[in-house]
């Protein structure tokens, strides 16, 4: 388990500094303090940052620090539902929409393709489970979130829109 972590977190960190480096190559000089702003708004490059840490802590440094919050089961669940959407999303959506060559394919490769698999892998195989809720309830969450709008209680949900619910007279608290 500490050597697959090992090579995703190599692998991860190789992907997020080529990409940088490339995105620094194309801008001229003086916009390079946006460029790394730039590369740093976009939610791909934030979660593979998260999931390169996870690996990291995992290979390196469970239980020490920072190690120690990025091994818990609930950021580690969280991380690979944060990655699983990245993936899908560029798969699904964007993939079609550019044709990258040379290294840029290699980076947009590993962002998109191979860090995704390759977490979502590892959360299913070796990650700890302890303390998450258990699939039932996650079922009944989502059941209830999808009912169409003119099926859901009355205030439910009004935390979501506070002033329409104070004008009903309506509790701000979702209802579970």
């Amino acid at each position: 388990m500490r050597i697959y972590a090992a090579v995703g977190a190599l692998l991860g960190w190789f992907a997020l500094a080529l990409q940088l480096y490339l995105m620094l190559v194309q801008s001229p000089a003086p916009e390079r303090l946006g460029t790394v702003i730039t590369f740093f708004s976009f939610f791909t490059i934030l979660t593979n940052i998260l999931a390169a840490s996870v690996f990291a802590a995992v290979a390196f440094h469970p239980k020490h620090g920072w190690g120690k919050w990025l091994c818990r089961p609930s950021v580690q669940a969280a991380t690979a539902v944060y990655i699983a959407i990245v993936g899908m999303v560029y798969q699904l959506l964007l993939r079609q929409l550019w044709n990258p060559q040379g290294a840029q394919w290699v980076a947009d490769v590993l962002l998109h393709s191979m860090v995704p698999v390759g977490y979502v892998a590892y959360w299913l195989m070796f990650a700890p489970r302890a303390g998450l809720s258990e699939p039932r309830r996650a079922r009944e969450h989502l059941a209830r979130g999808c009912r169409p709008c003119g099926q859901r209680r009355s205030g439910e949900y009004a935390f979501l829109f506070p002033a329409r619910a104070i004008r009903r007279g309506q509790r701000l608290t979702a209802r579970a």
